[in-house]
């Protein structure tokens, strides 16, 4: 009997540890919780450095000079960090994003695919990516923090159960054409590293304290938005997506160019990105085969996404 106990004892124990956390330290030294949700880990809080993962500072700027922008810079809302640096982290331009440092070593800013990725995984019938739309109507209640403290005080239609433990809080945004704060704590804005290729737009997210609502849209690069990290993918697995047998390329490993095959579907969208998230390339797969020229990227394995109406599929080739 007494064999027995310490039996169980001993797997409690192992399964406590292993359902414990794991913690992530930018380069300010501000720790983070991590979470796995479906394939991806992701930062439980939104990130709050005043450094690039390689030291570099990042500029401040407090003044009206933010919306004229063309380089990095961060703030934080109501430039106010005391009161908002521990709730909601800082707020970036999409400069800062796209300089492929901003999150720390082994993490990135997540592509729209990526986010797509999560909020599918939560909600089946999400609309595809990329639709400028609300992508669902009912992922926000597993991705909101609930309560009043970081969200609309007193709404009852901030209903959230945060069933996924991604805890987004309303952290309000940095206006593009003025110099003014708003949406804290209404509304959690997310970056993608996506760009959207016109009008100098690019890919972000978005979640209300009125709604159970995810929405996909664009927005001017010059916006101060929050930044959530997901980890990177590694060369021993990757994060692979449902439905990969849609997904056919070669050669692989490839000097100049791989074939595409879209074995099921048509209409398809194509992005490669590198093993940090970061995006290089995207096109539209309007047949089942498309000839994609890898030639001016350095060698290294770099990450295939396709996804269609219906589904999507990840996969890695090597470009020699």
């Amino acid at each position: 009997m007494k064999k027995l106990i310490i039996f169980f004892a001993v797997l409690a124990f192992f399964s406590i540890k292993n359902q414990a956390q794991t913690v992530v330290t930018d380069t300010d030294g501000n720790v983070y919780d991590t979470v796995h949700i479906g394939t991806q880990v992701w930062l439980q809080q939104n990130l709050a450095t005043t450094r690039y993962n390689d030291g570099t500072q990042i500029p401040l700027v407090t003044d009206n000079s933010w919306y004229n922008l063309t380089t990095p810079a961060y703030c934080w809302f109501n430039n106010d960090s005391t009161t908002y640096k521990s709730e909601s982290g800082a707020l970036y331009n999409w400069y800062t994003v796209n300089t492929g440092k901003l999150c720390p070593t082994g993490w990135h800013v997540p592509t729209d695919f990526e986010w797509y990725t999560l909020v599918k995984y939560i909600d089946p019938n999400a609309a595809a990516s990329e639709c400028y739309c609300e992508q669902s109507d009912t992922a926000g209640y597993a991705l909101k923090a609930p309560g009043d403290v970081v969200w609309c005080n007193g709404n009852p239609l901030n209903d959230a159960n945060n069933s996924s433990r991604f805890t987004a809080v309303g952290g309000g945004y940095r206006s593009y054409n003025c110099d003014c704060f708003a949406g804290h704590p209404a509304g959690a804005y997310f970056w993608t590293s996506s760009p959207h290729g016109t009008y100098g737009n690019d890919y972000t997210y978005y979640l209300s304290c009125g709604s159970n609502a995810v929405w996909d849209n664009i927005d001017f690069p010059t916006v101060g938005y929050s930044v959530r990290c997901v980890q990177d993918i590694t060369t021993g697995g990757i994060n692979e997506v449902k439905n990969n047998n849609w997904l056919v390329f070669y050669p692989n490993p490839s000097k100049d160019f791989i074939t595409v095959e879209n074995i099921e579907h048509t209409d398809a969208v194509i992005e490669i990105s590198n093993m940090e998230g970061q995006f290089i390339t995207s096109l539209a797969l309007k047949t089942n085969k498309t000839n994609i020229d890898v030639t001016a990227l350095t060698n290294g394995i770099y990450v295939v996404e396709m996804r269609t109406k219906t589904g999507v599929a990840v996969k890695k080739f090597v470009k020699e």
